[in-house]
């Protein structure tokens, strides 16, 4: 709803849209498992969010649906996590923390990340937001040309757990994002805990 507030006036729009939030429920649905849901909450109503998600080589990823891009071709060793970052959204109403939210949001999802080595983070990304993370000092690929997706132009893109590292190391919220980040493994059967930040 965030995303795409900015064209909701069109009523051809609105139920494609619904239609994408469908989607996007069943998504999350099938990761839920696999995946940890961090959310910001002020005055009991929820301001921000993000998920990050353990691909299990076998379901397919919003990237893969969406692109046609292959998660098994961007691993080069059989060892390589790939984790995906989805559902990030910051309330432009109510959020008196403005662009600290989204720091500490992606902050927190990068960090778990990059408790594995040989990890790939993918993502879809709003263009205005791929600007942004370009500016933070979050290095990434462009996988393929940008769609219509939720509201805006998305951009498929993928970063190397060494390209994160070198944006937590000059982050200033990993200290406090490293208090809440939870423990995140990956063995047979494996599980991620959901906290709040």
């Amino acid at each position: 709803m965030e995303n795409s507030s900015h064209h909701r006036n069109s009523f051809d729009y609105e139920a494609g849209f619904l239609n994408e939030i469908e989607q996007a429920y069943k998504e999350d649905l099938s990761l839920y498992e696999s995946s940890a849901y961090y959310i910001a909450t002020y005055n009991k109503t929820i301001i921000g969010s993000v998920k990050i998600t353990l691909w299990d080589e076998q379901t397919l990823l919003p990237i893969e649906k969406l692109f046609g891009i292959r998660c098994k071709e961007l691993s080069i060793f059989d060892d390589v996590l790939i984790w995906h970052v989805g559902r990030l959204a910051i309330s432009k109403n109510n959020n008196p923390y403005g662009m600290k939210l989204l720091m500490k949001l992606l902050t927190l999802a990068i960090y778990s990340i990059c408790q594995h080595t040989n990890s790939i983070m993918i993502a879809e990304c709003d263009k205005k937001l791929l600007r942004g993370l370009n500016m933070m000092g979050i290095k990434t690929e462009i996988l393929a040309p940008g769609i219509e997706y939720l509201g805006s132009e998305t951009i498929p893109v993928y970063a190397t757990d060494e390209w994160l590292k070198v944006f937590l190391e000059n982050n200033c919220y990993v200290d406090e994002v490293s208090k809440i980040a939870g423990y995140l493994s990956f063995s047979e059967g494996f599980r991620l805990t959901k906290h709040e930040l």
